[in-house]
């Protein structure tokens, strides 16, 4: 009889563990959401990345065969031809002509003790089983 409670206890604290592991576990349901969320995440920031490298490979263009574009280039980054003056006026700002570069994806990764904890849980369902067993048990006799 106490080999019973004995296996059934395991039985039970390895079948929580496993359930809790399943819902909240690397590769379970609650992470698998969380992943599908960050994929739409990537898909959306690799869409931006090709159309900023579209532009950027327009803008190349551009530049290798029209010379007028490359000379304000230049002159957008502060280079000028050696007959040019630069006339600055107090108050007035330039336009800013950085181009985005898009933006750094990371994934906060899981807790490392996580499959600790489904193993504490585990041990601890396995013993209020056989607690509870035991209990039962000995109200069921008297």
């Amino acid at each position: 009889m106490v080999f019973k409670r004995i296996l059934f206890s395991a039985y039970t604290g390895f079948a929580v563990a496993m359930f809790a592991s399943l819902l909240f576990g690397r590769g379970g349901i609650f992470d698998h959401t969380r992943l599908s969320e960050y994929q739409i995440t990537l898909e959306q920031n690799l869409t931006e990345l090709k159309t900023i490298n579209q532009d950027l490979a327009s803008d190349l263009k551009n530049l290798s065969s029209n010379p007028e574009t490359l000379r304000q280039q230049a002159r957008s980054l502060g280079y000028y031809g050696e007959d040019e003056r630069v006339i600055r006026i107090q108050g007035v700002t330039l336009h800013n002509t950085t181009k985005q570069i898009g933006s750094v994806l990371r994934r906060n990764d899981l807790d490392k003790a996580q499959p600790v904890i489904f193993h504490i849980v585990g041990i601890t369902a396995g013993i209020a089983a056989f607690a509870v067993w035991t209990w039962l048990s000995r109200r069921h006799e008297t």
